[in-house]
């Protein structure tokens, strides 16, 4: 997985029921592509990966703890008519 697939990935590409992670964007982390998301690297680059139960186990743990934002390198992302 590249790293600008890993940092786009969103609660949404995680399936628990498959344990699988739908890579299907990309996140622009450098200065040669725009900050945000993208289309992956080329048609091909759009799949799905199948993860260890653990590991799976491991992200539906996490998620049960973060808060629903999403922080990138560059901004914090908050859901519509949140509060600070």
């Amino acid at each position: 997985m590249r790293f600008g697939e890993m940092v786009g990935l969103t609660r949404k590409d995680f399936d628990f029921k498959k344990n699988t992670i739908r890579i299907n964007k990309t996140w622009g982390y450098m200065k040669r592509h725009p900050e945000g998301f993208g289309p992956t690297k080329n048609e091909q680059s759009v799949r799905t990966i199948t993860m260890n139960p653990t590991v799976m186990a491991h992200f539906k743990k996490l998620f049960k703890t973060m808060p629903k934002i999403f922080i990138s390198w560059f901004s914090i992302v908050l859901p519509q008519n949140t509060k600070l």
